[in-house]
């Protein structure tokens, strides 16, 4: 298994699932912390439009790529969901 570290160094496309406008947040803090360190990453969360400037998407299967990695910062019954939709697009990194 990969540590998290090595992932970092490996994988350059992120999706952050329960990224938020709050910026309190560890689902902005962690968005913004992967965009400010030059990862290419895609937020998700239903609930908004946008973060910042960026685009937020309403699912996993909505992106225009497929990432290598996905952060969850959401309720556990959302995560199953999630989970779901990385298996369907054999995303193995969450």
């Amino acid at each position: 298994m990969m540590t998290p570290e090595q992932i970092l160094k490996k994988y350059k496309k992120w999706a952050v699932v329960g990224v938020t406008t709050d910026k309190e947040k560890y689902g902005y803090k962690i968005y913004n912390k992967l965009k400010d360190n030059g990862y290419e990453v895609y937020g998700i969360n239903p609930k908004y439009n946008k973060v910042d400037d960026d685009k937020l998407y309403n699912s996993l299967i909505e992106l225009p790529k497929k990432v290598d990695a996905v952060v969850m910062v959401v309720n556990p019954k959302i995560g199953i969901g999630i989970i779901e939709q990385c298996d369907e697009l054999d995303i193995q990194h969450v």
